[in-house]
């Protein structure tokens, strides 16, 4: 069970590691992969009325964040891994192999966000997520 400081740091490292990678998803296009845009996709997802839920495309994806890290710190706590750069990498990258089939998947059965290929989602996702796991592990460490 997570409590005290390790659950606080598990979550200030889901946020900071979903910054993190949401700057890269953004920035890529100066990298020459094409933005993933997950904010406005969200947005595009819960706006079923037309009224634009920034606020609330930016809870749902900080949260995403939240609970994926929660989980690597339960692993960690478990004795499976540890955070380090290592486990942040494989947990990153089996993240973003998920993040690639759930992306994939809502944008084949919502017809209101942009068509986006394998390739498309694998260039931007995979790293990013990477991202994300490095990120988390670290900022986890100092807890």
């Amino acid at each position: 069970m997570l409590t005290g400081l390790k659950g606080l740091g598990a979550v200030i490292a889901g946020i900071s590691g979903t910054l993190v990678m949401t700057l890269f998803s953004y920035g890529s296009s100066l990298l020459g992969i094409p933005k993933m845009k997950e904010i406005k996709n969200l947005n595009i997802l819960v706006s079923k009325d037309g009224k634009s839920h920034i606020p609330l495309a930016w809870t749902i994806h900080l949260s995403v964040g939240v609970v994926f890290s929660l989980s690597y710190a339960f692993l960690w706590s478990k004795g499976i891994g540890e955070p380090d750069l290592t486990n942040g990498f494989i947990l990153g990258a089996i993240c973003g192999i998920l993040g690639i089939a759930v992306w994939k998947s809502v944008i084949k059965a919502e017809p209101k966000l942009p068509s986006l290929g394998l390739g498309h989602l694998t260039a931007n996702l995979l790293p990013a997520h990477i991202l994300f796991g490095l990120t988390t592990s670290q900022v986890y460490k100092c807890f």
